[in-house]
């Protein structure tokens, strides 16, 4: 979605890379619905996921390189093979945000905690620089320049938009990624449940949230769950149908569709839970700058205590 603002993907050769059919389904999704034609999909082929930038792409250079997220081994790695003549970052979620954090002049940081020795082995330990192309308020510096997305090509696409008595809850792999107890979740979803009596609650949950978690929250809950073809943000777009909030915990669509909103007549609310009861304490305190970065956004925290 954000590659697409940054410019016309037609021409450009655009290779995504997947873990699961789940996600591949979506992304092509997203592909059908923005008519990008020259696009080839990848399996993550754990094992051989290091190799695979050298098999897919062997004896070829590039002008220039788009990824999407920095701290992605898989793409450092294929940016230092071919050393490109301009990189360019787009959005990949809030992840951007560590950009902010970390000092890179010197020498990478894996926000996620992996292994320095691997970083070590595939040499994609030094920073490289690059252009940024970012929703965030971010500040170029020495290692990259910032140019502001706007979000203005999706933007130009909200006319004849309904709304309705109805609540999004946009799920995220929390669970999953063991970042908290599938208890604390639920929890939750049960308090969003009580908050909201009367109106149809529906679940958008992430490509990357288990089938069984999903059946779970489904069967317990009583909650209409939305299997997406596309994100949340071109979802709401394609079938111009906005509920009246929009709720979630740390997902990077608050902002997106917070940004996307902005200046319209389009009465949606973005709200988001401070979720206290992490078991990741580097995503806790990850969370913390996720938070204060809704806050500055206009994007209002929810509280069970209060009135709608």
């Amino acid at each position: 979605m954000c590659l697409n603002e940054y410019s016309d993907l037609n021409n450009y050769k655009i290779y995504c890379y997947h873990e699961t059919e789940n996600e591949k389904l979506q992304l092509q999704g997203v592909a059908e619905l923005l008519s990008i034609k020259n696009i080839k999909f990848k399996k993550i082929i754990f094992g051989i996921q290091y190799l695979q930038p050298f098999l897919n792409f062997n004896n070829k250079t590039f002008d220039q390189i788009i990824i999407g997220n920095y701290f992605t081994r898989l793409h450092r790695l294929f940016v230092n093979y071919y050393k490109p003549k301009k990189i360019v970052i787009v959005d990949d979620g809030l992840i951007t945000l560590k950009l902010k954090d970390k000092n890179l002049t010197n020498k990478f940081h894996n926000p996620y905690g992996g292994s320095i020795l691997i970083d070590k082995i595939l040499g994609i330990t030094k920073p490289f620089k690059f252009e940024l192309f970012t929703i965030f308020n971010l500040k170029s510096n020495s290692n990259f320049h910032v140019v502001e997305n706007n979000l203005n090509n999706l933007k130009k696409t909200l006319i004849n938009v309904r709304l309705q008595k109805t609540i999004i809850i946009i799920g995220q792999p929390l669970v999953e990624k063991y970042f908290t107890e599938k208890t604390v979740y639920l929890d939750y979803l049960k308090k969003i449940k009580e908050k909201f009596k009367g109106y149809r609650l529906l679940y958008f949950p992430s490509r990357k949230e288990s089938k069984n978690n999903i059946e779970h929250i489904k069967n317990t809950l009583d909650f209409e769950v939305i299997i997406p073809e596309v994100n949340i943000e071109l979802y709401l777009i394609k079938y111009k149908i906005f509920p009246e909030n929009i709720v979630g915990i740390s997902t990077t669509a608050l902002f997106t569709l917070s940004l996307i909103l902005k200046k319209t007549n389009i009465e949606t609310k973005i709200s988001y839970h401070r979720l206290m009861n992490f078991t990741n304490f580097q995503y806790s305190l990850f969370c913390n700058t996720i938070y204060n970065e809704f806050e500055q956004m206009g994007i209002k925290k929810l509280s069970f205590e209060d009135t709608r």
